[in-house]
């Protein structure tokens, strides 16, 4: 059976051998690694998540290649453009847009005007603290990012204001899909000036064997 604990600040990634996950585990710039035996118990998760609500939308079709497939800020600004912010479906999207930019290793730095445009101008500490915790990877000798083929995405919650978004996400570590690993997080999006701005983020707030209960498989992938 395996388990999660919480990565200290500067990122390790799981040992993939034999195609069990060896837990060296789990949060990469404040998220968690989830690793599975294909036989084996999910991990235990100590926060209690919400109950599904009526604002999922379940059956909505979701683009996990919104942007494109580069993984930069200029991939991020694009979705953003391109995402529109009165449907959940393309909140989502840009969600995985941004987890797909923001989780690698080497991370691709925006400008300080890039910065400015994807997060909201009253984001909480979490957002600034992954920034600080992403800048010591620009120069990683790794390869490492996520990919949204064959991940899943639910809405914890919508109203006029925010969006909130829980994503499991398939680690790629030198270019091979890590099928018995996941990537998990919880953000928070907000509509402001027409367009989606990060706000918030929370690590694993559903394992993952909640999250193939209730999540919803994207219509298409990237990485």
């Amino acid at each position: 059976m395996s388990s999660s604990t919480p990565f200290p600040k500067r990122p390790k990634w799981p040992l993939v051998t034999a195609g069990v996950v060896v837990l060296v585990v789990a949060a990469l710039l404040g998220g968690w690694w989830l690793g599975r035996d294909q036989g084996g118990d999910p991990p235990e998760n100590t926060t209690t998540p919400p109950s599904p609500t009526d604002t999922t939308a379940a059956d909505g079709q979701v683009d996990g290649c919104l942007g494109g497939p580069d993984r930069t800020p200029e991939m991020v600004l694009a979705a953003q453009e391109q995402a529109d912010v009165a449907s959940d479906e393309e909140g989502v999207a840009f969600a995985a847009s941004l987890m797909r930019w923001f989780w690698q290793e080497p991370w691709a730095e925006p400008t300080d005007a890039q910065r400015t445009a994807i997060v909201a101008e009253h984001a909480d500490s979490s957002i600034p603290e992954l920034f600080e915790s992403a800048a010591d990877s620009v120069d990683a000798d790794t390869s490492r990012w996520v990919s949204t083929s064959g991940a899943l995405w639910y809405v914890e919650s919508s109203t006029a204001d925010e969006l909130v978004v829980s994503l499991a996400l398939l680690p790629v570590i030198d270019g091979e899909l890590a099928t018995d690993s996941r990537i998990q997080a919880t953000l928070t999006l907000t509509r402001s000036d027409g367009v989606w701005r990060w706000s918030a983020f929370e690590a694993q707030m559903r394992d993952y064997e909640d999250m193939e209960s209730i999540g919803t498989a994207f219509t298409s992938g990237c990485g």
